[in-house]
């Protein structure tokens, strides 16, 4: 079985002329001429392009990164990458640019970049970055896996993304191998991705990174609402919250933010879904995941094996209690 959302799709090799050396690349922005093999990589995102860029081994110069008082001492840091892979500004070659929102200019064109990546929501410096080198434009809401492979091509890192993929889809198959004997069909089983607002009700999701990734090749199901809703976040009240009723709710923390670590997210749910554990399957039975939002957000077949870990562990070999639509 493939695995879910891959799309493998061919670089036009002869859309631009080109000059040596270079080669053209299709994007989320168009065709843009790229280095064969750059050499000099600026990254605008710290979980969705430094990390693959990291784990393909990938010559990166300088990202992106944010800076918390309460967090790394208050120094410039990769997030998520740190807590991954211990991986900083100042035990790696990377140079720190800014943050995404306000990025330096002139520390980007100082480090002479032959390559910049970002995000399509960093559309509004494309003209300005490009003045400085070839950008190529990765679209945010795609799979996960289509992006990283997009990554690898524009970086010349295709065989290390093909050996990556298939360690993780004979990962997959091994839990496919288990999951046949533990339940017998996996789109019965719901699972919802859950967030409290800290206020009046809780975000619902169908977009939690790696863990998404993970359940739609296990072949498991979300809730109908939240597949049918136009945004990928979306809030909703207590009176419909039964609606994303599930076997099973994952919510994630983080150790950055103060209010949002392991200890307060029965707390914060009972603010803004007051007796939830009532009225909600999940927390009524114990089914509720939480998860460290730093080790499933990058997008890195790291995190995807510990994000198939957590589904195995938690679902997969862990005796439930299905959930029973109202009748």
């Amino acid at each position: 079985m493939a695995v879910t959302g891959l799309v493998f799709a061919a670089t036009p090799a002869l859309a631009l002329d080109c000059d040596e050396g270079m080669r053209a690349f299709t994007h989320d922005a168009g065709e843009t001429c790229i280095p064969v093999d750059p050499q000099r990589i600026i990254a605008f995102d710290e979980q969705g392009i430094t990390a693959p860029l990291y784990e393909l081994g990938a010559p990166i110069v300088g990202s992106v990164g944010r800076i918390d008082v309460n967090y790394n001492d208050g120094e410039p840091y990769l997030r998520s990458l740190l807590d991954v892979a211990n991986v900083t500004f100042e035990n790696s070659d990377m140079s720190f640019i800014g943050n995404w929102r306000t990025p330096d200019l002139e520390v980007i064109a100082g480090l002479q970049p032959d390559l910049i990546i970002i995000l399509d929501f960093s559309m509004d410096l494309y003209d300005q970055l490009s003045a400085v080198a070839p950008v190529v434009v990765v679209p945010e809401s795609d799979p996960m896996l289509d992006n990283y492979r997009m990554i690898a091509d524009a970086v010349g890192r295709l065989d290390a993304f093909e050996e990556g993929l298939a360690a993780y889809e004979r990962s997959l198959e091994f839990a496919r191998g288990v999951l046949a004997t533990t339940i017998d069909d996996p789109s019965d089983v719901t699972v919802a991705f859950v967030e409290p607002t800290f206020d009046e009700g809780i975000w619902v999701t169908r977009e939690q990174y790696t863990l998404t990734q993970v359940i739609n090749d296990l072949g498991f199901s979300q809730p109908q609402l939240v597949l049918d809703s136009e945004d990928p976040w979306s809030q909703i009240s207590a009176e419909v919250a039964q609606q994303i009723d599930s076997d099973f709710m994952i919510t994630t923390y983080t150790n950055i933010y103060e209010g949002d670590f392991a200890f307060d997210k029965a707390e914060a749910f009972e603010q803004s879904l007051p007796g939830w554990r009532e009225f909600l399957h999940a927390p009524q039975n114990g089914q509720v995941i939480l998860a460290n939002r730093e080790f499933i957000r990058p997008a890195m077949f790291q995190t995807l094996d510990r994000s198939l870990a957590i589904i195995m562990t938690n679902i997969v070999t862990k005796p439930f209690v299905p959930f029973e639509e109202p009748q």
